[in-house]
C-alpha cells in the first residue's frame, strides 16, 4: 500500500508499523520509508518539514505533544478492532496491548518517560451500550506490561460525539474539540500517554 504526504500529496511505500526513521522524499516520489512529523507522526516530505514539524502542525498548534499509530486502520486491522469492540472478544485486548508494545519498543515514539496511562473515553450512550470500555480493557494490559500506573477515570467524555472511523483528519479534530472533560487532580504535573483505537 502507499501513502501520501499530508502537505504536498508525494507517495511513500507503507510499512506495516510507523517507526521513527526520516528519509529525503521528493513531491510526488516514492520514498520505501515515510518521513515522519515529529508531532503528529504522519508521512511528511523533508521540503514540508520545519524543525521536524509539518506544516500542517505548525499551523494547527495541536495540544498533544506527539501523536503515533502502531498500525494503519486498514483491512486487517480494521477487522481486529472492528471484532473487539462489537463483537465482545474481550481476549483481543492482551493481544492490541502487544502491538502497542511492539510500537514503544521500535522508538516509534519520540519520548517514553510517561507518568500515567489514560485511555480515551467512548460516549456515555455508546459505552453504556456496549457494557464495556474497550480502551481502558487495552489500557490495563499496556500498564501491566510498562509497569505504568493507569487511571481509566482521569479522563471523562463531556458530549456525544461521531465515531472517528469514516471522518477525514480536518474533521477527526472537530469532531473531538471540547469533547472530554480532565480531572486534574489525576494529570497535573504528569505526562499522560493517552490511547485510543483510531485517531
Amino acid at each position: 500500500p502507499v501513502s501520501l504526504c499530508k502537505n504536498c500529496y508525494a507517495t511513500f511505500a507503507q510499512s506495516p508499523f510507523l517507526t521513527s526513521q526520516n528519509q529525503d522524499a521528493r513531491p510526488g516520489s516514492i520514498s520505501n520509508s515515510p518521513i515522519l512529523c515529529n508531532t503528529c507522526g504522519e508521512p511528511t516530505c523533508a521540503q514540508q518539514l520545519f524543525q521536524g514539524v509539518c506544516m500542517f502542525c505548525k499551523l494547527i498548534k495541536p495540544q498533544y505533544r506527539y501523536l503515533r499509530s502502531i498500525a494503519h486502520y486498514k483491512e486487517d486491522t480494521a477487522k481486529v478492532v472492528h471484532s473487539f469492540k462489537y463483537r465482545e472478544r474481550y481476549t483481543q485486548a492482551d493481544q492490541i496491548a502487544s502491538l502497542l508494545m511492539l510500537g514503544i519498543d521500535s522508538n516509534c515514539f519520540p519520548f517514553a518517560g510517561w507518568d500515567l496511562i489514560v485511555p480515551v473515553p467512548s460516549s456515555f450512550q455508546v459505552a453504556r451500550k456496549r457494557g464495556f470500555s474497550h480502551t481502558a480493557l487495552v489500557v490495563r494490559h499496556l500498564s501491566a506490561m510498562l509497569g505504568i500506573p493507569t487511571d481509566i477515570f482521569a479522563l471523562t467524555s463531556a458530549r456525544r460525539r461521531k465515531s472517528q472511523v469514516d471522518l477525514e483528519i480536518v474533521e477527526r479534530s472537530i469532531n473531538v474539540q471540547n469533547a472530554f472533560t480532565a480531572r486534574q487532580i489525576a494529570v497535573n504535573n504528569k505526562a499522560v500517554l493517552l490511547v485510543d483505537d483510531v485517531i
